[in-house]
């Protein structure tokens, strides 16, 4: 027994006519055709534009930081991390991990952890990285304070003048 062909199904035996008989149906509705083959065009369009207009974003804004953990800032056009340490003693380890994460600048934010500002031991802590900020790996450093800000670079200060900029922050 032959197999079982379900009928209506497979090719036309004329195709010319059998588009133009199809054609002549739509043939009421050319209006209506033209303007979804339009936004057929329209949608196209949008789609290829919306990539061209995504590729600068993503090239300037996503690009730069892929490969740096926790970017938080950028300043001048370099990237900073904020280190919300418990003492001056984290100076170091904040340091420390923001030149793992290719961040040049340190915002030490002493707001959250810090109650009461000891200017001496925390420029002793921050003039101790004097080789970061020599060696250019680490360009600035900010010390915010009760909602203040001084800018400290202990490559061209010393542990005395990083102390009287401190002085500043104090309320």
């Amino acid at each position: 027994m032959p197999p079982h062909r379900p009928k209506g199904h497979g090719k036309p035996k004329n195709i010319k006519q059998t588009v133009l008989r199809i054609l002549s149906y739509i043939k009421g509705y050319r209006l209506l055709m033209a303007f979804a083959l339009l936004c057929i065009m329209f949608s196209a369009a949008a789609g290829i534009a919306g990539t061209y207009f995504l590729k600068p974003l993503i090239n300037d804004y996503i690009l730069p930081f892929i490969g740096h953990k926790n970017p938080e800032y950028t300043i001048s056009n370099d990237l900073g991390d904020r280190k919300g340490i418990m003492s001056e003693k984290g100076v170091t380890a904040g340091f420390k991990s923001a030149k793992k994460q290719g961040c040049r600048i340190v915002v030490i934010d002493l707001d959250e952890h810090v109650r009461c500002l000891d200017p001496f031991m925390l420029s002793k802590y921050i003039s101790r990285r004097k080789e970061d900020f020599t060696s250019c790996v680490i360009t600035d450093c900010y010390v915010v304070f009760c909602g203040r800000a001084v800018r400290i670079n202990a490559r061209y200060q010393s542990r005395k003048e990083i102390e009287s900029k401190l002085k500043k922050l104090k309320p």
